[in-house]
């Protein structure tokens, strides 16, 4: 089954999982990682790789969160680098808090433009695809290389999630093949 009309995968979702290398929200494998957090204790990483592409996809919404927080806790470590620098008596000292404090921030930034770079292709195309109407971006998903295709797998249910309530998925599954 080529297309599925419910679903609009060429209609910006800043909540969705979306390739920048396709240009669209196509569906998507997931890979569970077992994986640390800072303090040691277990937990799962997840990566989302394009089904058409296989290129790693992003959330418009994840990413601009991380960049706000790269780039205030960049800001924050400048403010608090000059200050500990200033309080601090001995000049030793003071230059090593001021080097580590600009280091941390100059890793924070580099983050900053790492997100800013992810985002900048999705800003582009998510402009211009707000400024279509809605036939025209039905016709774009038409045309679009990469038809999204029915499959009765927890990726695809976690894909169509998205865009649909949990009932719609049901009647999706229902609709094309399989319960979900």
């Amino acid at each position: 089954m080529k297309n599925i009309p419910e679903i609009n995968h060429c209609s910006p979702n800043p909540e969705a999982w979306w390739c920048s290398q396709c240009k669209a929200h196509t569906t998507f494998q997931y890979t569970t990682l077992p994986d640390r957090d800072s303090r040691g204790n277990p937990e799962v990483t997840v990566l989302h790789n394009c089904g058409a592409c296989n290129f790693t996809m992003f959330r418009a919404a994840e990413s601009i969160s991380h960049r706000k927080i790269g780039g205030g806790l960049g800001v924050l470590m400048i403010l608090a680098g000059v200050v500990l620098s200033i309080v601090e008596d001995n000049e030793f000292q003071s230059s090593s808090i001021l080097g580590i404090c600009f280091t941390a921030s100059g890793i924070f930034f580099a983050s900053f433009i790492l997100m800013s770079v992810y985002l900048r292709k999705w800003s582009s195309w998510s402009s211009t695809q707000k400024s279509r109407s809605e036939e025209s971006l039905q016709d774009e998903a038409l045309e679009h290389p990469f038809q999204p295709e029915y499959v009765n797998n927890r990726a695809f249910t976690k894909w169509a999630e998205q865009f649909l309530s949990s009932e719609e998925v049901e009647q999706l599954h229902e609709k094309y093949g399989g319960e979900g």
